[in-house]
């Protein structure tokens, strides 16, 4: 249900708002959106709070990753589709890397499957990079939502069935 929320957050039009732009030192010039209102101290902790947050759902439920951190990057952070996009894929490499670290030596390991998965998704991750610039942040935000309603009515009828 929270996916489908995400879903219809990223595909409901939204009106224009007014966004600042702080810049985080040693970022070479990553911008970071923060609503008017916030510094950038009070806009990390909240990003933080959210983390804390999407982590605490993943552990719960076992779902999470790319499909929560996105939408909540991008909708309640203000960060932007791609920045969003490449935060994400960094925070699933880190947690994917901390729970197989977990795993080696409690369960076997297909060695195979594990790298031919991990070559296909490297070179993916290129490809979508390569791909994304020639899209709008509006047209990946649609698209991702409509990913999102798929995801999250396959989860849904798979709990049913």
């Amino acid at each position: 249900m929270v996916m489908l929320a995400a879903a219809w957050r990223m595909l409901k039009t939204k009106k224009q708002a007014v966004v600042l732009t702080a810049q985080l030192a040693g970022t070479d010039g990553l911008a970071i959106p923060v609503a008017e209102s916030e510094n950038l101290k009070a806009h990390m902790a909240r990003i933080a709070l959210l983390g804390i947050g999407v982590g605490g759902l993943t552990g719960l439920v076992g779902v999470g990753g790319g499909f929560l951190v996105v939408p909540v990057l991008v909708l309640l952070s203000g960060i932007p589709m791609k920045v969003a996009i490449g935060t994400s894929l960094a925070i699933v490499a880190a947690n994917s890397s901390t729970g197989f670290a977990g795993y080696v030596g409690a369960v076997p390991i297909d060695w195979g499957l594990m790298a031919s998965f991990t070559t296909v998704t490297v070179v993916g991750s290129f490809a979508g990079t390569r791909l994304a610039h020639r899209f709008s942040q509006e047209a990946l935000k649609r698209s991702f939502g409509i990913f999102l309603v798929f995801v999250a009515t396959y989860i849904l009828l798979k709990s049913v069935i």
